[in-house]
């Protein structure tokens, strides 16, 4: 008399038919398994990477354009002594500069019927050769005349740029008339580094 092993009253594996497609699923499970679990992440994780590379060599080769082309920029600007084509702020110093910038905004700001709330120059900035002249300033306004005063600031000498621009209505509207607009931005223009 045969006495059964351990083996086989723990484990009856189909045999014949049965038995093979039951290796193919499990074989098909574990390529699955295997796929998803393994290959895909570290296919998805090479071709973020790569597409990481490629992006930073773009910028790498675009900084080397504009590292390459700054000095040239640089002379022309120094031999021209304008930005853009735009002349400085005048000024031997950023005190005399500023107050040369706070007057031309005031006079832009007359010019448009606009009476500034407040002006305050704000610290002096190194930018190369040249030194950033910003002033803050904020005023209460109709829509029409504050679009006015900004397009008159773009189309100034020396050029101004704006900055930081915060706007809020104040009251309520009225049939007939513009809504009222307090707004405030930093003028910035300048000034040759090393004087007039």
């Amino acid at each position: 008399m045969r006495r059964p092993s351990a083996m086989q009253g723990s484990l009856d594996l189909p045999d014949g038919r049965a038995g093979r497609i039951t290796a193919i699923l499990l074989t098909l499970c574990g390529v699955a398994i295997l796929w998803f679990g393994l290959i895909a992440p570290a296919m998805s994780w090479y071709d973020a990477r790569s597409r990481q590379i490629a992006e930073t060599r773009l910028v790498i080769a675009h900084e080397r354009a504009l590292i390459a082309a700054l000095p040239d920029m640089q002379a022309r600007i120094a031999r021209s002594g304008r930005i853009g084509g735009v002349t400085l702020l005048a000024g031997g110093s950023d005190a005399v500069a500023g107050a040369a910038l706070q007057g031309d905004v005031q006079a832009l700001a007359s010019r448009n019927s606009i009476n500034l709330d407040s002006a305050e120059l704000l610290t002096p900035v190194k930018t190369g050769d040249f030194r950033r002249i910003p002033l803050r300033i904020s005023l209460t306004t109709d829509y029409p005349k504050l679009i006015a005063l900004l397009g008159a600031i773009a189309a100034t000498s020396p050029r101004m740029l704006v900055d930081d621009l915060s706007l809020h209505a104040t009251g309520l509207p009225d049939p007939g008339r513009d809504l009222p607009i307090r707004a405030s931005f930093t003028i910035s223009a300048f000034r040759a580094a090393g004087g007039s």
